[in-house]
């Protein structure tokens, strides 16, 4: 919950016309999105579905932090059907189809989406790839977060990664970095045995929102079959999404990952309900 105010909170302090007409009464990030020809010719676009679940309409926009290491002018926000904001009826639904196609009038875009709302609304995303007739797609779905690896923490962890022949990985984040110092984000990959692939550094500007997105070849060259991402904070006051994802080439049917930020210190785990039925069937 504090990264989620936190994030709302850069938001009004970078883009204060964001939201001249509504107050924020919700926000999501969705950690990638994009309208972007992709390796083994895929072109990846994003639908964002979202549900009105009040009694009365409600007023959402959209902004879209655009990939760039280390950007400090890259969060602009998302024309919707021509206009700034969209308004979903009670009880109503909408599909914003290829949302960031010809984004700033540009070919490419890939990055964070942030979609907020005046009151509380249930949002998803689908991002796939097109073929070249148009005709077939093959996709995944990205979970909205409200939930953030925050300043001070431990990790956030992306499990499940391979990098071979037959599949190609990427690992991302997403940034919001408080005014003031800069937020110093560290990603380390690691390989079965937890020995360390390979790690680098990234610095986001103070007041700054950021998307990252590379190649797992990036922090190591050779093959591996199973991997994991650890991303942390090493400095300065943010949140942070982390993410993953797995692509088979010759299909270019993809997995997201999101990434895990554990609770062990939760003392609300052990006392769920979830835990409770949990411990009995395993009893």
């Amino acid at each position: 919950m504090r990264g989620r105010v936190a994030l709302h909170i850069l938001v009004l302090m970078i883009l204060p016309a964001l939201a001249p007409a509504t107050h924020l009464g919700d926000l999501y990030v969705i950690p990638v999105a994009g309208h972007v020809r992709g390796a083994h010719k895929s072109l990846w676009q994003t639908d964002i579905a979202i549900h009105n679940f009040q009694s009365t309409p409600i007023t959402v926009e959209l902004a879209v932090a655009e990939s760039g290491e280390g950007a400090a002018g890259n969060f602009f926000p998302v024309t919707i059907a021509g206009g700034a904001t969209v308004t979903i009826p009670a009880g109503g639904s909408r599909i914003l189809t290829d949302v960031l196609n010809d984004h700033r009038g540009r070919t490419d875009t890939i990055g964070a989406l942030i979609v907020a709302a005046d009151a509380p609304f249930a949002v998803t995303s689908r991002t796939y790839s097109v073929d070249s007739t148009g005709a077939r797609t093959v996709g995944l779905t990205v979970p909205p977060t409200q939930e953030f690896l925050s300043t001070p923490a431990g990790a956030a962890f992306v499990p499940g990664l391979v990098s071979n022949t037959r599949f190609r990985t990427s690992i991302g984040f997403t940034a919001a970095a408080s005014a003031g110092a800069p937020l110093v984000v560290q990603v380390t990959l690691l390989g079965r045995d937890g020995s360390t692939l390979g790690s680098r550094s990234f610095t986001v500007p103070g007041g700054a929102v950021n998307h990252v997105q590379f190649g797992s070849a990036t922090l190591s060259a050779a093959p591996f079959e199973e991997g994991t991402a650890v991303v942390r904070i090493l400095s300065g006051p943010g949140d942070v999404v982390a993410y993953g994802s797995v692509v088979e080439n010759s299909t270019n049917q993809a997995v997201f990952i999101s990434g895990v930020v554990p609770g062990p210190m939760n003392p609300t785990i052990t006392g769920s309900t979830f835990a409770t039925l949990f411990g009995q069937i395993n009893e």
